[in-house]
This record gives structure tokens, sequence and C-alpha cells, in this order.
């Protein structure tokens, strides 16, 4: 049996290209379909700010994924056609293709990224709803990356056995793995990472500020460092607040290739993940941060109680905070800071949490239901 799947590859990085490449490198789903993984790029390769409603680049990409899916479905049968999208690739790449999927007998299984699907569909206009609602019934199997998402789908109608909890998954660290330990290159210094976008819904000017009103306290047992790709429209930003804080304090260092990424976090002892963006699912930098024992300080607010607020349990592997206050950041940070014995023992449950979300228990689960799937059709 042969696995065709379609969605976005690096270049560029982001959450959903990583996960692709991740998902198909992955050995479970390598030694299950055999190495017979074929792929369809859908991701756009220039490098520019994203336009949500740029028709024509809309239209010349789903056509070239329309032609390289007839021509796979022609020239490589696979038994199974799985689409990894975004919320509008639901409605621009899922729903213009089914029809010709269905006319080849092919069953189809679509991955939605993210945690927001349930707001980009109730801003569709009725009509587009109705057709939505309709054709995500005729998908074989969908999987929603969040506990709130699987909910909703079933609300809409889609039956619970075609409806799989998905989540977001880490590889598995092939280094070791500090177990509870607090991080004291420099006396007993606590190490904050933020990794994400650089961009401001992930709450990064709150999270300098918050580090100000520790400095303006006279803390200055802690480091922070920030690391991800800035995006163009807060580069300058950026760049005054950062000037204003101590260098050998806070610090920017760039990206991380993948490759390095557990190399990197193992340095750390707290992630921070002020983020408000309502796009949220669950971010793969927290998995894999909480797989090093990193326990994580969320911004809560009423989006993240739905995606980020089901991976991360208060007081037990992670503190949340309000949402766009600096304030109740600088206090956590603070918390933490002078409270080794609470930090420690965040970092043991988080360790300890971190495991469901690996590579060998959500992809065992993953396989586990298509064959299932298998099995019911070829008895069907």
């Amino acid at each position: 049996m042969n696995l065709l799947y379609i969605g976005p590859f690096p270049p560029p990085v982001g959450g959903a290209t990583l996960w692709s490449e991740k998902f198909c490198n992955s050995r479970l789903l390598k030694d299950f379909f055999k190495g017979k993984i074929f792929k369809i790029d859908t991701s756009r390769k220039k490098k520019k700010q994203p336009s949500r409603f740029n028709l024509i680049e809309d239209f010349w990409l789903n056509l070239k994924i329309f032609i390289l899916l007839l021509f796979n479905l022609i020239t490589n049968p696979s038994s199974c056609i799985m689409w990894g999208v975004t919320n509008r690739g639901v409605v621009y790449q899922v729903i213009p293709t089914l029809l010709l999927l269905k006319i080849f007998h092919k069953r189809i299984i679509v991955k939605i990224f993210g945690g927001d699907f349930d707001l980009y569909f109730m801003s569709l206009p009725s009509l587009s709803r109705g057709i939505v609602r309709y054709m995500l019934k005729k998908v074989d199997v969908l999987l929603p990356e969040t506990r709130n998402l699987e909910r909703f789908f079933e609300r809409l109608g889609v039956p619970s056995q075609k409806c799989f909890y998905f989540p977001n998954f880490y590889k598995e660290p092939d280094i070791e793995i500090p177990n509870g330990e607090i991080i004291r290159n420099n006396g007993s210094r606590v190490k904050f990472i933020f990794l994400s976008q650089i961009r401001e819904e992930k709450g990064i000017f709150y999270l300098l500020d918050a580090a100000k009103l520790l400095l303006n306290k006279g803390i200055r047992q802690f480091d922070l460092h920030i690391y991800g790709p800035i995006f163009e429209d807060i580069r300058e930003k950026f760049k005054r607040e950062l000037a204003k804080l101590p260098k050998e304090i806070v610090i920017y260092c760039g990206v991380v290739p993948y490759n390095k990424i557990y190399e990197t976090f193992i340095k750390y002892d707290v992630m921070v993940f002020p983020s408000f963006y309502i796009g949220e699912g669950y971010p793969a930098a927290i998995l894999e941060a909480m797989a090093c024992g990193l326990p994580i300080i969320v911004a809560r607010s009423e989006r993240t109680k739905v995606t980020v607020g089901e991976i991360v349990v208060e007081g037990y592997n992670g503190i949340y905070v309000k949402a766009k206050d600096s304030h109740s950041l600088a206090s956590a940070m603070e918390m933490l800071i002078m409270n080794h014995n609470l930090l420690k023992n965040l970092k043991m449950n988080t360790r300890r949490y971190s495991i469901q979300f690996s590579e060998n228990v959500v992809i065992s689960n993953f396989l586990q239901g298509l064959n299932a799937l298998i099995d019911c059709s070829e008895n069907g």
C-alpha cells in the first residue's frame, strides 16, 4: 500500500512545513508503508509577506497541485491520499479536488494545521459554510490537531468514527535530557528561552517589557535568550526595544536550525510563550521544549484555553499569565527565579507529561486508526 501526502514542505520554515517533513520522515510511517510515500509540495517558495486574498497566486498553485495529483493517481495508484492543509487549504485545495479523488475511488485523509478552523468556518458566508460542512462529511478521515476542534467537527455532523484527534508531536531527542536539574552555568541563574516567530502576536514586546520590570526591581539572576525569524514589519521596533536591555542578560540569538533544536533547548530551564495569536494549535516548539523538561509560561486568553491550554497544565508543567500583560509575565518569571524547588518539580513533571506527544505514541495511534479504516473498507 502507498501513501500520497499532499502538503507544504520547507522552504520556507514554519510550523506546517516542518510538520510535513517530520511526518513523512517518521520511521514508523516509513515502516508501515514500506517506504512507498509519495509527496506533493504545496508551499509557496517566494519569500514575502503572506497575501491572504491573492486569487491569482491561489489559482496557479491549485492548478499545479491538481495536475501533479492527477499524474500521481495515474502513475502511482495510491491506496491512501493524505492532505496536510491550513484553514484556507480545506476550502481552496481539498474541496475542489475531492470529486476527482472519489472518481478514482481513493480514500482521503485530511489533517488540518492549527487550532482555529472553527473561527475560520464561522467567518465564511452561510452558503460557503453549508458547502464546506457537506464536503467535510465526504472525507474518509478528518484529523483535527486539538480536542476542541474534534468536538467542533462532531457538532458539524462529521461522524465520530471519521474524526480522530491527531495532535502535533515531537521526534524523540537523540541526546541525553537532564532530569529536572536547573542549569547553573553562572551561579544560580535561571535561563529563559523564547523560540518562535518574532512578530507582534507572539507577545515578544510584552516579554521584553517583563524583562525590564525584573531588572528595575533589581532582579538580575536570569538570562533571556530569544530565537526565531524576525518579521519585517517589526524588525526596527524589535531592535530598538532590545537595545534598551543589557546585552549580557537579554540576547537575540538568531534562528535555530531544526537539527539543533534539542541541543538548544537543553541549555535552558524555562520556555516563555506569551503568544496571543489566535491560530495557535499545539506549537511544535512547546512540545519539543517539554520533551527537554522545560516547563512553559503561557499567556492565557479565551483562545489559548482551547488550544495551548490543552497541553499545558497550570502548576504541573507550566504557569499561566494574563495575555498582553507584562506585569503578570514578570511575576511568573520572578517566581521561578526565586523558587528553585518549584522549578525543579515543574521540570520533572514536564518531561513525564510530554511522552504522550512523542512520535512513538502519536504516530502509532494514527497508524492503528489507519489500519482500522483499511480493514473497514476492505470488509465493506
